[in-house]
């Protein structure tokens, strides 16, 4: 439902003087309903959201996120007052702190190629996570982390929300502590952190 808004008038207005106009802010809110609105269905409007995004973020129920994380897990360690190694690994963060290292590595990964990364982060209203998402060559791939050496056969169990999406899935893999690169379930492998 679009909702008329004084901006409407006040982006006529000003797309009439000026050859461009930037419209930001947050996701969602409407700021394509309204450029679309105003252009009556001549758009001329381009929109720098990323393309992979924004075709799952019309799928209302798939909440795909960029999620934040600490590139440097020793200095979040510091900050969060972990004072050994030894500590962390059997504290009840170990898991998290994991996480953080196998994301922020694949990360660097890309960036130290020159490249963005494409990662996202998924939760829905009922819960469901999956820990990372690659976009690869026109595939979403569904990424879980565990700090086990051997995860259980369901762990991917949420991979398949994905199957909703209009875009292809590829094998999902959970990274974990496992030696060996193993095939955990028809369509899921335990990777080895180390292959990373």
């Amino acid at each position: 439902m679009f909702i008329n808004r004084v901006l409407k008038e006040i982006v006529k207005e000003v797309s009439c003087t000026y050859p461009v106009l930037l419209v930001t802010g947050p996701r969602q809110v409407g700021k394509t309903t309204l450029l679309e609105r105003v252009s009556n269905g001549d758009p001329k409007y381009v929109s720098l959201d990323d393309p992979v995004a924004r075709r799952l973020a019309k799928e209302e129920y798939l909440l795909l996120l960029q999620n934040m994380y600490f590139m440097d897990t020793g200095l979040c360690a510091y900050l969060t007052r972990w004072t050994s190694s030894e500590s962390l690994e059997v504290s009840v963060m170990s898991g998290a702190f994991f996480e953080t290292f196998v994301v922020s590595e694949i990360i660097k990964s890309y960036l130290n190629a020159g490249r963005r990364p494409p990662v996202f982060y998924y939760r829905d209203s009922d819960q469901k996570e999956i820990d990372l998402i690659i976009e690869y060559n026109g595939k979403l791939q569904p990424i879980e982390i565990k700090k086990s050496a051997n995860p259980k056969a369901n762990v991917g169990r949420h991979f398949s929300v994905l199957d909703k999406v209009d875009i292809a899935s590829a094998e999902g893999n959970v990274i974990c502590m496992s030696s060996d690169l193993i095939p955990i379930s028809p369509n899921n492998w335990a990777v080895p952190v180390w292959l990373i």
